[in-house]
Formats: structure tokens, C-alpha cells, sequence
């Protein structure tokens, strides 16, 4: 990724690519709105997720991240 890239076209770019998505989860991650944007894409795009906590969370989590 060069300097003028952009972050979310390649990160969204990333997300279509992939067969399978690994969620790294902890508070920072289920509080994100970029996180949850992504998790968003993935689910529509019908690739599946694989979340992993990273700390105790609880789960299922709550808001807009529920459906992982």
C-alpha cells in the first residue's frame, strides 16, 4: 500500500477477496464503527466469519455487531 492509497478501499478490497474472515475481537473492536462496518460487508457479502475473542466478551455481542 503506497502513501495515497486508500485505507478502507483496500481494506474493503481485502474483505471481497477473501474466502474467510478472522475477527479478532476485543472491547476496542466491538466498540468500532470501522470494525463494525466490516463485519457488515462480510456478512453481506456472505463470506464467513471465524470470531475469536481476544478477551473476555460477552457474547453474543451486543448492537451492531450481534449477528457475527
Amino acid at each position: 500500500m503506497g502513501g495515497g492509497d486508500k485505507l478502507f478501499a483496500k481494506i474493503d478490497a481485502g474483505i471481497r477477496g477473501a474466502k474467510v474472515i478472522v475477527c479478532c475481537m476485543n472491547s476496542a473492536y466491538v466498540e468500532s464503527d470501522n470494525c463494525s462496518r466490516e463485519v457488515h460487508l462480510a456478512i453481506s457479502t456472505g463470506k464467513p466469519l471465524i470470531p475469536l475473542q481476544m478477551e473476555k466478551l460477552k457474547w453474543p455481542p451486543e448492537g451492531a455487531l450481534g449477528p457475527i
